[in-house]
């Protein structure tokens, strides 16, 4: 005879393990002392690390100790007991086998009821192409006003309505007015003089 208790608690956690493995981020589950309890798919795909290697090492040791990061070790081992939460705390790290990452990682500390050990469930965003392609956006943006700025040529940039929104320095100079006295102000009227 099966005990129906028993039935919901296999339930749950099936149900709890169905989840986890469908998260498409890495995912670790640990317990109190670091060790890894459990690891999502996502996590031995995207660390390229081994499945029978990460149940039950501490984080520090997974992958030849590439996880033994400061600012990780400073989060699980301060921030965690004392807060239980943490978000959108930024690890970057250099990993022998995927290279350098910048990641996002969230944690929660999960207690259990009956005393039982409360365990971390861990989550890491790995943002590295996203933050190099700003970073990329931010420097191309800076030669370009750069540039802008520079050049011995007039640069202004106009509104539909006539209204200016930048003036470069050799315009200012040519003119003979201050950004801070043009911008705002109509062309017609300030640059160019009103015509009938």
């Amino acid at each position: 005879m099966n005990d129906p208790k028993l039935q919901n608690i296999k339930d749950a956690r099936v149900f709890a393990e169905s989840i986890i493995d469908t998260i498409r981020e890495p995912l670790l589950i640990l317990d109190n002392d670091l060790m890894v309890v459990s690891a999502n798919p996502a996590f031995y795909k995207k660390f390229r690390v081994d499945q029978e290697e990460t149940k039950g090492a501490r984080i520090f040791d997974l992958g030849n100790k590439q996880w033994d990061i400061s600012r990780l070790r400073d989060l699980l081992e301060t921030i965690i007991p004392e807060n239980e939460i943490f978000e959108n705390f930024e690890v970057e790290h250099q990993f022998p086998q995927i290279g350098h990452r910048i990641m996002v990682l969230n944690a929660r500390k999960i207690h259990q009821e009956g005393g039982r050990r409360s365990l971390i469930l861990l989550t890491i965003e790995d943002l590295t192409d996203q933050i190099k392609i700003r970073r990329a956006l931010e420097e191309s943006e800076a030669r370009y006003h750069r540039l802008v700025e520079e050049i011995n040529s007039i640069i202004i940039d106009i509104k539909s309505d006539g209204e200016i929104k930048f003036i470069n320095q050799f315009a200012e100079k040519l003119f003979g007015y201050t950004r801070e006295e043009l911008v705002g102000k109509k062309l017609v009227g300030t640059i160019l003089p009103e015509k009938d």
